[in-house]
């Protein structure tokens, strides 16, 4: 994911957050977001999911992902383009409340363009890796929210070549063949 890497932080606001995913709204925790956003118009969600194939999904939370003028709906997108670059210039997280994942790529993509992950344990990552909801409830989460929208450009700066060094020391291509290999060196030594 090194074309995702961004070094342009002048945009960056604490005040915007990207959610990105494929299927499985609720899963994800997305009607969760939608609701906390819809309460707290100063701040902005970008919605970079498939939403639109679940149309039972999309007719219930029609009201706050169409009629809701800080939450974008976006849609289905490709990392690759131009419209993704623009949204991670000026989102400072990505934030995924899920309920079950194994490891969470797009918050690793998200990273991968400097956007500070907050998350639920579910995702996959370690500790020292991404900042943690401490329980799903849409009180503790929405708290969060705010908190991070709080934070000034300096922290948001570090933090966000933060996660970006994460992903080159821990979730790169390199970083899984070094791992591979140190596994089968230690299995043919034994």
């Amino acid at each position: 994911y090194a074309f995702l890497v961004n070094i342009d932080f002048i945009q960056k606001s604490s005040k915007n957050f990207l959610f990105l995913s494929g299927t499985g709204q609720v899963l994800k925790g997305l009607d969760l977001l939608l609701e906390i956003f819809v309460q707290n118009p100063d701040l902005h969600l970008y919605v970079c999911s498939n939403f639109k194939n679940e149309k039972d999904f999309t007719r219930l939370y029609n009201k706050e992902l169409f009629e809701t003028e800080n939450i974008h709906p976006i849609g289905f997108i490709n990392i690759n383009n131009y419209e993704f670059s623009e949204i991670t210039k000026k989102c400072s997280y990505i934030i995924m409340p899920s309920c079950s994942e194994g490891q969470a790529g797009s918050v690793l993509t998200g990273m991968s363009a400097g956007l500070i992950p907050i998350i639920s344990k579910e995702c996959g990552l370690e500790k020292d890796e991404a900042y943690f909801f401490t329980d799903n409830k849409i009180e503790t989460i929405e708290k969060t929210i705010k908190e991070f929208s709080q934070k000034p450009q300096e922290w948001i700066i570090e933090n966000s070549k933060k996660a970006m060094k994460t992903i080159q020391d821990s979730h790169s291509e390199k970083s899984y063949y070094e791992s591979v290999k140190s596994g089968l060196t230690k299995i043919i030594n034994e």
